[in-house]
C-alpha cells in the first residue's frame, strides 16, 4: 500500500493541483515467451507478430499518511486497459510497443484534503522497446538480452499518467531452464523526471525483477518478485505477482496475475490483478526441407 506523506502545508492549502508524474509503476512482458513477470533474456521465434490485450485493475496504489498514521486513499482504485504488441525481426532482434488506457480512476480522497482531483479517465504514456538477444541457452549456459523501453511524454498529466518528460529504462535481463521450471531475472535503470510528492521525491530508480516460471505446453505457472531501489527519497517499492498461461491452439492463449504490493512508494498499490489474452497474429515461417532425389545417371556403355 503505498504512501504519500504530505506537508501540513499541502494538506491545509486550498484547490492544491496534484503533482504531475506516472504513477504506474508495473512493466510486463504479456507477449514474452518466457513469463510474464520478465523476458528471462529470450526472444520469440524470427517473423512473429504476437499481440496482446489485457484489463489491469489496482487497489489503493495512492495513499495519504500523516505523522505515520494512514488518513485516507487518494486513488482508491484504478481500471486499465492494456494494448501490447512485439515483432522478433530476425533472431536475435525484436520491436514492441505498449499502449496503456485508464478506463476509471478514483480520485475522491484528493477533495477530502483539499487538492485538486485529478482526472478519472486518458492515456497512459506509451511505451517502445527493443530487445537485442546476446546469449541463447542452447550453446551457452543462460539466455542473454539487452532491452531499451522509451515512455513517450504524451502521457495524461491530469491523470496521474505522465510527467510531461521523457521515461527511458535500458536494462539486462537472464533467464536459464532448469528442468521443469525457467529461472528469470532483469535489472536495469529507469531515467525519468524528478517530482516532489508530498515529503518524497519519486523519479529515477533501479528496478529488477525475478521470475520462476514452468515449462508446460498446456498449462503455465509462475511466481515473480519485483521491486527497484529509489535514487530519489522514496520509499523502496515491492510486490509479490503469481499467476499462469493457459494455452488455447498453437496461436492464442489467456492469462491472469496478480498479487499485493509490499512497502509505501507512490505506485504501490495494496493489491494488483492482470487478466488477458495474447495471441500470434503473424507466426514464424519454418523453412520446408525437401528431401534430395539422387539423380538416376544413364548406364556407362560397355567398351
Amino acid at each position: 500500500m503505498s504512501a504519500l506523506a504530505l506537508l501540513p502545508s499541502l494538506a491545509s492549502a486550498a484547490s492544491t493541483t496534484a503533482p504531475a508524474f506516472d504513477l504506474e509503476r508495473l512493466s510486463l512482458n504479456p507477449t514474452s515467451r518466457a513469463a510474464l513477470g520478465t523476458a528471462a533474456g529470450s526472444l520469440r521465434e524470427p517473423g512473429e507478430l504476437r499481440l496482446a490485450l489485457a484489463a489491469h485493475y489496482e487497489r489503493s496504489p495512492l495513499t495519504l499518511y500523516r505523522d505515520g498514521e494512514r488518513m485516507d486513499s487518494l486513488v482508491g482504485s484504478r481500471t486499465q486497459v492494456q494494448l501490447a504488441g512485439t515483432y522478433t525481426v530476425t533472431k536475435r532482434f525484436e520491436v514492441g510497443a505498449i499502449l496503456p488506457l485508464m478506463a476509471h480512476q478514483g480520485t475522491s480522497g484528493f477533495s477530502n484534503v483539499g487538492m485538486t482531483s485529478p482526472s478519472s479517465w486518458g492515456l497512459g504514456t506509451p511505451v517502445l522497446q527493443g530487445r537485442l538477444g546476446l546469449l541463447d541457452e542452447t550453446s551457452a549456459p543462460v539466455s542473454l538480452a539487452a532491452e531499451l523501453a522509451v515512455g513517450l511524454p504524451v502521457g495524461n498529466k491530469d491523470a496521474l499518467q505522465g510527467s510531461g518528460g521523457w521515461d527511458v529504462t535500458p536494462r539486462v535481463s537472464a533467464g536459464r531452464t532448469v528442468g521443469p521450471v525457467v529461472l528469470g531475472l532483469e535489472a536495469g535503470v529507469r531515467l525519468r523526471n524528478r517530482t516532489a510528492v508530498g515529503s518524497n521525491s519519486v523519479g529515477s530508480e533501479l528496478p529488477w525483477a525475478a521470475t520462476v516460471a514452468t515449462t508446460g505446453h498446456k498449462l503455465r505457472g509462475e511466481l515473480g518478485l519485483r521491486s527497484a531501489v529509489p535514487l530519489t527519497d522514496s520509499p523502496m517499492p515491492m510486490e509479490l505477482l503469481a499467476g499462469g498461461r493457459y494455452a488455447l491452439g498453437s496461436r492464442m492463449e489467456v492469462f491472469a496475475l496478480g498479487g499485493p504490493g509490499l512497502g509505501t512508494a507512490p505506485g504501490t498499490p495494496a493489491f494488483r490483478v492482470m487478466a488477458g489474452l495474447s495471441v500470434s497474429a503473424l507466426q514464424a515461417v519454418q523453412p520446408v526441407i525437401r528431401p534430395r532425389i539422387a539423380e538416376t545417371l544413364p548406364p556407362t556403355p560397355a567398351p
